[in-house]
């Protein structure tokens, strides 16, 4: 572990800095108050087999633990992947959901690719800020929306929440891994507000990324298999 860390201002948002400590490399996260701090903490620190290690702990005056010290991972990048690496990032990642869920009784709720680290070539899971345990009820305010299913996309937040669900992350790694394969981000170019507006809007009414571009057979039909949760029941669970 590191020593405490006293030095960093309380910055207005989730906040991530690089850190130089004996000679390694970490990243900071710190928040603007403790209890988003020890609930990501507590996910970590949860799952620790499957997601990057916290390594020291950010106080402010008060003695308050308001951010997290963890090592500098290598991020995935598909696009310098051969296919032997996609296809062992791959494997990981399919058995990554299910030990989440099923042995450390966490979702996710953010899944994506940028949210997996690598750790000497072995994927770990970070960024827990939207996580919730499964024995409670969490309606999610913040997603990534090119990796939400149409349960989450096709639902008014201040009419009919819908809760935070663990086939959310099922969905979410189907497009992670097509992302991986396919080295694209996912519905192609969107850039403006009214192009992701209307994405969203497709998102619900059935559009999804084009499996049959990834080549590697066992992804495919992972994929294809996990996609089927935009024909879960809709309702309110």
């Amino acid at each position: 572990m590191i020593p405490d860390l006293k030095e960093f201002d309380p910055p207005h948002q989730a906040t991530l800095s690089k850190y130089h400590f004996n000679g390694e490399l970490y990243v900071i996260k710190f928040y603007d108050s403790e209890p988003p701090t020890q609930r990501e903490i507590r996910f970590l620190e949860a799952a620790a087999n499957i997601s990057v290690e916290v390594k020291g702990y950010v106080r402010n005056q008060k003695r308050a633990v308001i951010g997290f010290a963890m090592p500098f991972l290598d991020k995935i990048e598909p696009s310098r992947l051969t296919l032997d690496e996609k296809v062992g990032i791959f494997r990981q990642i399919r058995e990554l959901i299910p030990r989440l869920h099923d042995r450390h009784k966490i979702i996710h709720g953010d899944i994506t690719l940028s949210n997996m680290l690598l750790d000497r070539g072995v994927v770990k899971l970070c960024d827990y800020g939207c996580a919730a345990w499964m024995s409670e009820t969490k309606y999610p305010t913040a997603f990534s929306m090119r990796w939400c299913s149409p349960y989450r996309l096709g639902s008014n937040p201040d009419i009919n929440p819908r809760r935070l669900i663990p086939e959310e992350d099922i969905y979410a790694s189907a497009i992670t891994v097509w992302e991986l394969f396919v080295a694209e981000n996912p519905y192609g170019p969107y850039v403006s507000q009214d192009d992701e507006f209307q994405l969203w809007d497709k998102i619900v009414e059935g559009l999804t990324v084009d499996v049959d571009r990834i080549e590697q057979e066992d992804a495919r039909r992972y994929v294809e298999e996990c996609l089927r949760i935009k024909e879960c029941d809709n309702t309110d669970r």
